[in-house]
C-alpha cells in the first residue's frame, strides 16, 4: 500500500488467524520471542525466550522489558523502533 493511502477494511468473509493458531506458531519458533506493547511491558515471551531470559512467561507477562537481564538495552532499542514505525502507525489511526 502506498504511504499515505487510506488502510482498506478487510472483506467480512476474509480469513482471521485465530490467537491460538498465532500462539502456538510463535511457541513453536526456536528463537527467542519478546512481544512487548506499545508501553514498554512484556506481552508475552516464548519457550526459547523463557529459557534465554530465565523467566517464565507468567513472571514476565505485565513487567516493564527493563525489568529482564539486558532489559535496559532491549527497552532503548524498542523505543527507536516504535519512534521509526510512528510515521507507518499514523495511517492506520
Amino acid at each position: 500500500m502506498p504511504r499515505g493511502s487510506p488502510p482498506t477494511a478487510r472483506a467480512p468473509s476474509a480469513p482471521v488467524l485465530p490467537a491460538s493458531l498465532a500462539r502456538a506458531t510463535i511457541d513453536s519458533i526456536v528463537d527467542p520471542v519478546l512481544i512487548v506493547a506499545a508501553e514498554g511491558t512484556v506481552l508475552h515471551l516464548n519457550p526459547s525466550g523463557e529459557e534465554f531470559f530465565g523467566r517464565s512467561r507468567d513472571r514476565a507477562a505485565g513487567q516493564p522489558i527493563a525489568a529482564l537481564p539486558g532489559g535496559e538495552q532491549l527497552a532503548a532499542t524498542a523505543r527507536k523502533v516504535l519512534a521509526s514505525l510512528q510515521p507507518i502507525l499514523a495511517d492506520f489511526q
